[in-house]
């Protein structure tokens, strides 16, 4: 039985590590569980049978009675000591006795106690007959020893009794040598009486002692061990060397080579790999994990079913390269990793995106990059951090009931409150059957900078899907800065999705926004001399225009409705306004 003692440390410490150990109970003082343990009778032992009765270790004899008088038989004394040091399981058809019987209640801890080395008997126990005091101190001495308890308190010194010269036994002398150096034993009127029988009320001193003693030594133990400064000092040095020459053995530049095995860097080490061809089949070609860095220049680098180029906490540098992809990202990015890619080709062929990314951040200039068919060329989640400058980047995918995909799919955990942020700068950006963004579960911004090329049939979607609807939904910002063009566009989201659209001086829109009126947080802000053409009814939450005649709007006779109980609206009065082209600026109640 598998026992936790409830006392504390500094108790058990006081009772079992000096020899006076636990003072006798004051005349008065009773069992609070058996009524022949008492100021009248054996008031020596009260603390310690009423531990072992607290503490699962013994109970009575019935009639809530201990019978500390009693003779303690062995296999019960067996059975307490297990209690208390919790001997492995031992195999009962080695280690059996033939007088303990299989179904018998000591039979297990019997059998344990052998197979831990606590008995050396053999063939027979005798189970049922008083054990001696020197038989029991033996047994306990060899069970305090298996646990290490003994420390440095062994000793064959037993002179103190004026008996000592009846223990012939070397293991008996040390037994009760020893025990009484730890405050265990301390017979009787200088006397060990070594052949006579235990009582109950002598065994629950011992048990309760070595009871407390284990479990001192088990709390020391728990505690954290406290270094001084110069062993942090020391261990700091040798881990760091340690670290250092992980890295350099791991540390290598290919140059020049053509290799067909998989490159991994994975603990804090640097490779580089220069006018080389990588070619790899189904595992990951180059890995950056843990702290590591791979920085690629000139080569060619190929991975059949597995990703081209994978970073697990590590950095990517990719320059003047082509990576290919088939079946398998072409470069994927994982917890805190960053790549820089300049002036080269990144493509798959497959089941794959182009670029995989999830709490990482990613620079991209001077390159191209393009996904086969009806995949996205990014794939977001979470946190990452998007900067694409002077690039081409190239779909092909649809963005309609059952096609979910864009140039940028982002999806992530709802759970999670992280933020996905991308600049586009100098860009063309290419989807003319789907979205250039596709969105689930996702908080992202995007910002538009410098002269982009934008041609995709959807600027944002983010649908209801009835088999899967959002749980939190997204929260999509469009900024842009001058003379960005959106033309021949749409903006469809669900109900759980909010849109920001800001539209600067010089910009246009043409298309439609939240037609559908599914979402009741789309809100647009237009320039004074931007220009949004119509081609649907809109529906808005905020509507802020800075030209008050609304001539920036084309409206083709199409209806704007924005909510007229958002201040941001207050300046509209409620009323409904006539637009140019024969539509019509309504308030409605959301």
């Amino acid at each position: 039985m598998k026992k936790l003692f409830k006392s504390s440390a500094a108790l058990a410490l006081s009772v079992v590590l000096t020899m006076s150990s636990m003072s006798v109970m004051a005349a008065g003082e009773v069992s609070k569980f058996f009524v022949d343990v008492n100021e009248g009778s054996y008031p020596w032992a009260v603390s310690y049978v009423d531990y072992l009765a607290s503490n699962g270790i013994a109970s009575g004899v019935g009639d809530n009675k201990f019978a500390p008088d009693a003779d303690i038989e062995r296999g019960d004394f067996i059975v307490f000591l297990n209690k208390v040091f919790s001997f492995p399981d031992s195999d009962g058809f080695i280690f059996e006795f033939k007088d303990v019987a299989s179904a018998s209640y000591y039979h297990d801890a019997i059998i344990d106690a052998k197979g831990a080395g606590v008995i050396s008997e053999v063939g027979m126990f005798y189970p049922e007959t008083a054990i001696k005091r020197i038989d029991a101190f033996t047994m306990l001495y060899r069970a305090l020893a298996q646990g290490n308890y003994v420390k440095n308190n062994g000793t064959t010194d037993i002179s103190m009794y004026s008996d000592a010269a009846s223990v012939k036994n070397i293991e008996q002398q040390i037994a009760a040598g020893t025990l009484t150096k730890m405050g265990i034993v301390q017979g009787s009127d200088s006397k060990l009486n070594p052949d006579s029988t235990m009582t109950r009320a002598e065994m629950a001193v011992i048990i309760t002692k070595a009871a407390q003693l284990v479990e001192a030594a088990k709390e020391e133990a728990a505690k954290p061990v406290e270094k001084t400064e110069e062993e942090i000092k020391a261990e700091e040095e040798k881990k760091q060397q340690e670290e250092e020459k992980i890295k350099a053995e791991e540390s290598r530049d290919y140059d020049g080579e053509s290799v067909f095995e998989p490159i991994t860097v994975k603990s804090g080490g640097k490779v580089s790999i220069t006018d080389c061809s990588v070619s790899v089949k189904d595992k990951d070609a180059v890995s950056s994990l843990n702290g590591s860095s791979v920085e690629i220049d000139n080569s060619k680098v190929e991975a059949v079913s597995g990703t081209v180029v994978n970073a697990d906490n590590g950095d990517v540098i990719i320059n003047s390269s082509t990576v290919k992809g088939q079946d398998g990202y072409a470069v994927s990015l994982n917890n805190d990793s960053n790549a820089e890619i300049s002036d080269s080709k990144l493509s798959t062929k497959g089941i794959r995106n182009t670029v995989n990314a999830k709490n990482s951040s990613l620079t991209i200039t001077d390159s191209e990059l393009t996904a086969d068919k009806e995949h996205s060329v990014f794939s977001l989640a979470d946190s990452v951090k998007l900067e694409l400058t002077d690039s081409s980047v190239k779909a092909d995918c649809a963005s309609a009931a059952g096609a979910y995909e864009g140039i940028v799919s982002a999806i992530s955990d709802p759970t999670k409150d992280e933020k996905i942020t991308i600049d586009f700068e100098n860009v063309n950006l290419e989807n003319k059957r789907g979205a250039l963004l596709y969105a689930r579960e996702s908080d992202i911004e995007i910002n538009f900078k410098g002269e982009n090329t934008i041609k995709a049939a959807k600027l944002i979607y983010s649908p209801y899907i009835v088999r899967n609807p959002q749980k939190k939904g997204s929260n999509i910002t469009i900024n842009t800065e001058k003379n960005q063009v959106f033309e021949n566009m749409s903006i469809e989201v669900d109900n759980m999705t909010s849109v920001k659209l800001n539209l600067a001086s010089g910009c246009i829109y043409s298309g439609s926004i939240n037609t559908s009126s599914a979402s009741k947080d789309v809100d647009i802000s237009i320039d004074r001399e931007a220009l949004v053409t119509l081609l649907g009814d809109m529906y808005v939450d905020s509507f802020i225009d800075n030209d008050y005649d609304f001539n920036n709007i084309n409206d083709n006779g199409c209806n704007i409705y924005y909510n007229v109980s958002n201040p941001d609206n207050d300046y509209l009065m409620g009323r409904e306004y006539e637009l140019p082209y024969g539509g019509s600026l309504i308030p409605t109640d959301y």
